[in-house]
């Protein structure tokens, strides 16, 4: 299943390619990393390694995706806003990787897990704490 259907931003920041299950609690998503993405050139020109913040962003989008299937359908209803970040990379992913993405929400609803795997090998992890947009309106 694609994600750009779901997500509210045009392409190139539709960081995740495809969505392989889903359920109200877990989602799993999946990047491909190709020579020919634009932000690549440049990245490091000797050695391409895809950005560690896009990872990230795949992880948001990944959430986004699951909460706004939560919410029943796309991406509407109550929003909500990252209030913290930790992250750790542990393996650089390059060119040719594809990285599967299970994202999933606490009980409560308001902290994200994630883990990204590359070849058989784990290369982030992250939590985010989240509230609801209101609370910081």
């Amino acid at each position: 299943m694609s994600a750009d259907v779901y997500l509210l931003y045009p392409k190139p920041w539709i960081m995740v390619d495809r969505i392989i299950d889903r359920s109200a609690a877990r989602i799993t998503t999946v990047k491909l990393i190709s020579a020919s993405d634009f932000y690549l050139q440049g990245h490091f020109p000797s050695y391409s390694v895809y950005p560690g913040m896009l990872m990230v962003e795949c992880i948001l989008q990944s959430a986004e995706l699951l909460l706004g299937q939560r919410q029943g359908g796309g991406c509407a209803g109550p929003s909500y806003i990252v209030s913290e970040i930790a992250s750790r990379f542990l393996s650089p992913v390059t060119p040719g990787d594809t990285v599967v993405f299970e994202t999933g929400l606490s009980v409560s609803g308001l902290e994200v897990t994630a883990v990204g795997r590359a070849g058989g090998r784990t290369v982030i992890h992250a939590r985010m704490k989240l509230a609801k947009g209101e609370e910081y309106a």
